[in-house]
């Protein structure tokens, strides 16, 4: 069964939870409010 993880919240701890989740093949629908901004 494949997981799936939704995280509420674009802020540094929010985009770190989903990229983790996402690198260990959980697949993430990551929202929030406001645009969000990657700093790679």
């Amino acid at each position: 069964m494949k997981e799936n993880l939704i995280v509420l919240g674009g802020g540094e701890s929010g985009v770190g939870a989903a990229y983790l989740a996402s690198q260990n093949g959980i697949s993430v629908f990551l929202s929030d409010k406001n645009l969000i901004k990657f700093k790679i």
